[in-house]
């Protein structure tokens, strides 16, 4: 997991393993990154990039289980 919060903190882009992407409907301010096979992480980079916010990070079923609510 050190490798993509590097990544993150340096604004370099992640390799293609960690499935980086943009979220949308109600999570559309956030991304997505695996980090290790079943285990998501989700954050966001403010618009100015200057905050990197690591908002959760769970299993990709716990994360999303009440995205929709």
């Amino acid at each position: 997991m050190g490798r993509s919060i590097n990544c993150l903190i340096h604004r370099t882009p992640l390799p293609p393993k960690y499935k980086d992407h943009a979220l949308t409907g109600n999570l559309k301010a956030y991304r997505d990154c695996h980090v290790k096979n079943d285990l998501v992480l989700l954050y966001k980079i403010s618009d100015d990039d200057k905050v990197l916010e690591l908002h959760y990070l769970d299993t990709h079923s716990e994360v999303f289980k009440n995205a929709d609510k």
